[in-house]
């Protein structure tokens, strides 16, 4: 069984819609922080997936006090603290739970195998400990941007003058 917080949507073709976006803002999101938060406003990390970018879920948003932030495209591995931390732990302990069940014999997870293994990684992986540490390896808490700013390949060069006529 699943935990009674959780969302398990699907479309077509597997990939989310602007409609599950709206439908993860308001029915899972939002219910979710209510009641956890200090002061007004809060803040909402998002890639730039269409659906984050939509009139109706920006609406949402700025009628629940939430900012919604995107992030630069292809930074998500330097900004975004689940993908900076989290997921690195969840796929580590994903990955061993799914090396036991091979040793057992098995050589195919299917989706209801995922949805017994997962709970277990996601414990793992989401400890409070884990979380604070992805939220300072990205600079968002305690605020310091020079803790992503070091990771940039940034190469300053002095442009050559152009030659002489």
């Amino acid at each position: 069984d699943l935990p009674d917080d959780w969302r398990i949507n699907i479309s077509d073709n597997g990939w989310t819609t602007d409609q599950i976006g709206l439908e993860w803002l308001k029915t899972h999101f939002i219910p979710y922080i209510n009641g956890r938060t200090v002061g007004k406003y809060r803040m909402l990390i998002l890639d730039g997936h269409g659906s984050h970018l939509t009139p109706e879920f920006d609406h949402i948003c700025t009628e629940n006090n939430i900012i919604p932030v995107c992030m630069p495209p292809h930074s998500s591995h330097l900004l975004q603290p689940l993908d900076v931390g989290c997921f690195a732990v969840l796929k580590r302990h994903y990955g061993q739970l799914v090396e036991q069940r091979m040793r057992l014999g098995f050589n195919h997870i299917d989706k209801m195998d995922f949805l017994t293994a997962f709970p277990q990684a996601r414990t793992v992986a989401y400890r409070a400990q884990t979380i604070r540490n992805s939220f300072a390896a990205t600079g968002l808490v305690p605020f310091n941007p020079d803790r992503v700013i070091q990771q940039l390949n940034i190469r300053l060069k002095t442009p050559t003058p152009p030659p002489s006529r």
